[in-house]
């Protein structure tokens, strides 16, 4: 009785704790975000700031948590013709819509990364690892299969689109599913489709040739299975398909984008940690993706002369704080100036930031002219010192270009310049726009398209997704919900963007944070039978 009494204690003193913490998160994201309350205030107003925005965060966090408990969204498990009706709906209307998106903007969207990436498949650049080489064989795949099967480079383009619209629409049908099984009610699910269905960001991502949409569908699927995997345990079943499964969908995490390698890695001990009484068969998986990794990234990168990103790709953030000491005239040794003098122009450095302090391409630009990275390689030890030392001597100046850096992936008042493209880049390969649509209907596909853009810039679609992350976090962790460890890949997806973006608030590379919130939400409303739930 004592130890019963005990646990109910410490489950409500974390519970609290959770919302204290949360809430404090939000006030800073709040306070820090909007730098003219430090530049007038100084600490004093920062830090009321942070605690009026937590005191109103911590009312929301409330209210958000009594809701969970009385709001009930699932119902008794869906049977399995129920479940695999409703993936199949979705899937099938998923294409549908999508397929018309196509035919107006038919062959699809080529931006110019999309661009480097064909170049690469048509042999007119060499391979590189700058855009993940997996997506880039992917493209190359199906690219010269639609040539082979309709002479005509349009044609074939368009056939990348309608495996992309295949690949998220069955995302979107897994989704859909699980959530039906577990019981999630019918208003519900057709609430969730139509999210999913009818959002212009997807509906245009699906034609679009970027490697972030099967990043996304790959992450979609890994948490799933984590959810699914997770069930099995607790029902007291085998998971013997689930890690199976959880190589090659791992391997997709890894090597579809830059940052999912150490999504992954960062993984591993949460997985460890979730499936211990598994323990064997999880080292084996993960073993084996990271084996297959190995492989791939070495035998398989020589063999076909795979370049991997140069230097300062990785380093834009770094590369970000270190050029506005330069722009807002912090302190500097002369020493400390020649030893950047051999891998950048100083004095361009200061107007490449000015010109551009939310988006790193100036300034890698300018190392890329000095054309000595290898400087930076061979004396690592050192350029992590300035950086330590630089850090010391201009604290603010730092701070201030981490947050005009990446500040729209966690405030909610930043917009995204780059939320989705419609056009195609110039090249000479044959690819053009041919709408198959009359042009009226074209002209009202772009207004709308416009209406939607300006729509989610003014609602700050990327801070928004991540503080509608975050609550549902709170939430899950809150009720001890069985599925907490699925929603830590979107905190990795999440924490490497804050490290290492090359852009400011650009939805693309959070697209797999704003397909999975959704889901996440919805989980974090479950009511698991192994789950004892504190009222307050």
């Amino acid at each position: 009785m004592i130890n019963s009494e005990f646990k109910n204690k410490m489950t409500v003193i974390l519970s609290h704790l959770c919302i204290i913490l949360g809430a404090l998160l939000f006030g800073i994201f709040c306070a820090t975000g909007n730098q003219d309350i430090f530049d007038t205030g100084g600490w004093w107003g920062y830090s009321w700031t942070v605690i009026g925005y937590g005191l109103f965060f911590w009312l929301v966090l409330e209210f958000c948590y009594q809701i969970s408990l009385r709001l009930l969204l699932f119902g008794a498990p869906a049977p399995k013709k129920d479940y695999l009706k409703w993936g199949f709906l979705t899937f099938m209307i998923t294409v549908a819509v999508d397929c018309v998106f196509l035919l107006v903007y038919y062959p699809g969207v080529m931006t110019y990364d999309s661009f480097i990436q064909m170049c690469q498949v048509t042999g007119g650049f060499p391979y590189s690892n700058h855009h993940p080489w997996l997506h880039t064989m992917m493209i190359k795949g199906i690219y010269e299969f639609g040539l082979w099967l309709f002479h005509n480079a349009n044609k074939a383009y368009a056939l990348y689109g309608i495996v992309s619209i295949g690949m998220l629409a069955f995302a979107f049908a897994c989704i859909i599913s699980y959530l039906r099984q577990k019981g999630l009610k019918i208003p519900c699910v057709v609430i969730l489709m139509l999210l999913y269905i009818t959002s212009p960001i997807n509906q245009m991502y699906s034609i679009t040739m970027w490697k972030d949409i099967p990043f996304a569908v790959f992450i979609v699927l890994f948490i799933i299975l984590l959810c699914a995997m997770k069930d099995c345990i607790l029902d007291g079943q085998t998971n013997r398909l689930g890690w199976i499964l959880f190589v090659p969908i791992s391997f997709g995490v890894c090597f579809f984008r830059s940052n999912g390698l150490y999504v992954f890695l960062g993984m591993i001990p949460f997985v460890m940690w979730g499936f211990w009484c598994e323990k064997k068969r999880a080292i084996l998986a993960i073993g084996t993706v990271l084996l297959l990794g190995i492989l791939y990234k070495g035998p398989v990168f020589h063999y076909f002369q795979v370049s991997e990103p140069d230097t300062i790709e990785s380093l834009s953030v770094p590369a970000q704080q270190v050029a506005a000491v330069f722009y807002y005239g912090g302190k500097i040794t002369e020493e400390q100036k020649d030893l950047l003098s051999n891998v950048v122009d100083l004095n361009q450095i200061a107007e490449a930031y000015g010109g551009s302090p939310e988006c790193s391409d100036a300034v890698k630009d300018l190392v890329r002219e000095k054309d000595n990275q290898s400087y930076i390689t061979e004396n690592k030890g050192e350029f992590i010192k300035l950086y330590l030392d630089l850090f010391r001597a201009n604290k603010r100046i730092y701070v201030k270009g981490f947050i005009n850096e990446t500040c729209g992936y966690w405030y909610y008042k930043k917009n995204s310049p780059h939320l989705l493209a419609t056009y195609i880049e110039n090249n000479g390969m044959g690819i053009r726009r041919d709408s198959k649509a009359p042009d009226l209907i074209v002209t009202l596909f772009n207004g709308y398209l416009q209406k939607c853009k300006d729509l989610f810039n003014r609602y700050c679609i990327i801070g928004f997704n991540i503080y509608i992350f975050f609550i549902a976090f709170i939430i899950a962790l809150q009720q001890r919900s069985r599925y907490v460890l699925s929603y830590i890949p979107i905190l990795g997806v999440w924490g490497t963007l804050l490290l290492a973006t090359p852009v400011n608030a650009n939805l693309r590379y959070a697209y797999a944070i704003y397909i999975s919130v959704p889901m996440l939400v919805c989980l974090s409303f479950h009511n698991c039978d192994d789950v004892t739930k504190v009222t307050k």
